[in-house]
């Protein structure tokens, strides 16, 4: 009764698209995925531990709706999901597989909506055709090459401290960097002096290293691929994205 109250609600504030309404029942572990038409339900299993419908439009332009899904094995420890199109075609129920990403969402163009797949060195852009997931363009990232680095470990290796020298003020004489690894989720977590002592950044990167640049008469550093960590004359903020 709740499903069927969920569909009519939504066809009520979406009239331009035809039911079926998408949504996820069940609990983490044993979750099903159900399409409410208007001919009865429809429903597959889902076999990741959590499950969760992103957006509902109109992908194909048929004027029926379809779903984004997106399913995770949970907590930090998984970074990427992985995403699908969901749809109904001929009276059944499909899942058409995307890829897998550590962001996804909807997005329009001309009128058209998209799913947007994010990766540390690119986006890419999906759209339903019939029933496959078909690319429609990628835009390559920004990706950063430091002089000297330090990389993380997976999830569940040993704990343990990684170190590397740069001259962080400029001054000739290189400081030493020292990065711990955070053993639960394999991310690093780095001291930078300042002028006043040291500052520890939480900074959830895999890799770390100093640029050749520099900025308020401090060296920068790189988080990842493209993520610039900058003195602001008082303290190190907190990695910021560079596209």
């Amino acid at each position: 009764m709740k499903t069927c109250l969920i569909a009519l609600a939504w066809i009520a504030l979406n009239p331009a698209v035809a039911a079926p309404v998408y949504t996820i029942t069940g609990e983490p572990g044993s979750q099903r995925l159900i399409a409410q038409t208007q001919k009865g339900p429809l429903s597959h299993p889902i076999r990741d531990e959590f499950a969760s419908i992103e957006a509902q439009a109109d992908f194909d332009g048929d004027g029926v709706a379809d779903a984004l899904l997106s399913t995770n094995c949970g907590g930090n420890g998984c970074p990427e999901s992985t995403y699908a199109f969901v749809t109904v075609k001929a009276g059944a129920l499909r899942v058409i597989p995307i890829g897998e990403a550590l962001e996804g969402r909807v997005v329009e163009w001309q009128g058209a909506r998209f799913v947007e797949l994010k990766q540390p060195t690119e986006t890419r852009l999906f759209v339903l055709t019939g029933t496959q997931a078909a690319p429609f363009a990628t835009r390559k990232h920004l990706v950063l090459h430091p002089t000297v680095a330090v990389e993380g470990l997976q999830p569940g290796a040993a704990a343990g401290t990684r170190s590397f020298k740069a001259d962080v003020d400029l001054d000739g004489k290189p400081e030493t960097i020292e990065c711990k690894i955070w053993e639960r989720w394999g991310s690093l977590l780095c001291t930078l002096p300042t002028p006043t002592g040291v500052q520890t950044l939480s900074t959830g990167c895999e890799r770390f290293g100093a640029l050749p640049t520099s900025m308020n008469g401090r060296r920068e550093f790189v988080c990842n691929t493209n993520m610039v960590v900058r003195f602001d004359g008082k303290r190190w903020a907190e990695p910021k994205a560079i596209e």
